[in-house]
């Protein structure tokens, strides 16, 4: 004997697809660049700088990243933070970020990072060795 499908569910699936369709286009909408190339001046620079907007369905728990946890305030972070080293987005592998370049020592134990020349804060106070290592301390305790 069969088991008899719930009489709304054919109701329900539909409901579901038609969601998932208008996420989809919400989501295309969302992630369209402001801007495209044909914009661009022949110089190459465009006229107007181009602009990235994204948003998410639920709130971050914290622009802080000592605090944040969620999938959600760690998209924000990479977003807006620099690090030190980023990942290529085709191969994955390690890139320079705020680091121009780093060694490791022959045990692995440590590695010496080198900072850009000319990184500067918001306020404008040049970036220091001594900021990344206090970061990095800092996160440390809160691991």
């Amino acid at each position: 004997m069969r088991p008899r499908s719930h009489p709304a569910a054919p109701r329900v699936a539909w409901a579901i697809l038609v969601a998932a369709v208008a996420v989809a286009f919400g989501a295309a909408l969302v992630f369209t660049p402001a801007s495209s190339a044909t914009d661009a001046t022949p110089g190459g620079a465009a006229e107007e700088p181009v602009v990235l907007h994204t948003g998410w369905i639920e709130d971050g728990d914290s622009l802080n990243p000592f605090l944040g946890y969620t999938g959600v305030s760690y998209h924000i972070f990479f977003l807006n933070y620099d690090r030190l080293v980023r990942y290529d987005a085709d191969t994955m592998e390690p890139v320079p970020g705020i680091a121009e370049s780093w060694d490791v020592s022959d045990d692995g134990k440590t590695w010496t990072f080198h900072i850009r020349e000319g990184v500067k804060w918001q306020d404008g106070e040049d970036l220091t060795a001594r900021d990344v290592a206090f970061t990095y301390n800092l996160s440390l305790i809160h691991i």
